[in-house]
């Protein structure tokens, strides 16, 4: 049975959020109810938000918790990256385990570790996810809910997505990270450096493939704050994508 470490981050406001049916507690209590046996959580939290220097304090319902398979990790902040960079770091690239990023706002429905793992057998070398900006076929340009498996250019995080760690060699911290506030710029930068396909996968159980966020593995958003990623668009800051164009990282 495939190791899996399930990854993610979070801000103060959603971690310190007191209504029990909004911020970051009901994301913990369903990912520590998921069907599948072999996993481990990676709540990755920062000491400090290094944009706002807004300190992060761990809530009691958090530091209660006693399943096993959460695992709290105190670490610097690299902003969107800290959901999946402190896990790689953890982990040697020998341990070849599968990394499942997840948002810290969405409500995940339970069999999407086991649909990544039967996905992975027809792509096994491959960025696995369920959303993703412009196929590599001109089919779509945001890619989600899609009838048929389709390879893009951009894959997106928020509706999970599933690497190797061996993925990623000594060039991602050197030349990757920190380049961009888009984990999903870096990441997909990163995967088409190396010819890494990235995969938008379709869900067999779908009937409805209109585009939406809303869809498997997504039950729907909880009520939290905005941030995260939202701070720099809100500014209108660039993501540097065009660098990565221009060197057809993000072509491939």
């Amino acid at each position: 049975m495939e190791k899996i470490i399930i990854s993610l981050t979070t801000i103060p406001s959603r971690l310190n959020y007191h209504d029990p049916k909004g911020g970051l507690r009901p994301v913990i209590d369903r990912l520590l109810t998921l069907s599948y046996s072999n996993y481990e959580i990676h709540l990755n939290i920062p000491y400090v938000v290094k944009k706002t220097n807004e300190e992060y304090s761990l809530p009691s319902w958090l530091t209660e918790i006693t399943d096993s398979k959460l695992k709290i990790f105190r670490t610097d902040d690299y902003g969107s990256m800290t959901k999946i960079l402190p896990t790689i770091l953890r982990t040697e690239e020998s341990d070849d385990v599968i990394i499942i990023t997840v948002d810290d706002d969405l409500s995940y429905e339970d069999g999407f570790i086991e649909y990544h793992i039967e996905k992975r057998k027809q792509y096994p070398n491959a960025a696995i996810g369920f959303a993703g900006i412009s196929a590599i076929n001109g089919s779509c340009h945001f890619c989600t809910t899609v009838k048929n498996d389709v390879r893009v250019k951009i894959i997106e995080g928020y509706k999970t997505v599933s690497y190797r760690r061996s993925f990623f060699k000594p060039d991602f911290f050197s030349e990757f990270v920190g380049e961009s506030w888009s984990d999903d710029i870096i990441l997909s930068a990163y995967m088409g450096k190396h010819n890494i396909e990235k995969w938008v996968v379709s869900y067999d159980k779908d009937e409805d493939y209109t585009p939406r966020v809303e869809s498997f593995p997504i039950i729907g958003h909880l009520p939290n704050e905005r941030g995260g990623c939202w701070w720099y668009r809100s500014e209108s800051a660039s993501d540097n994508a065009d660098k990565f164009y221009k060197l057809q990282y993000l072509e491939r």
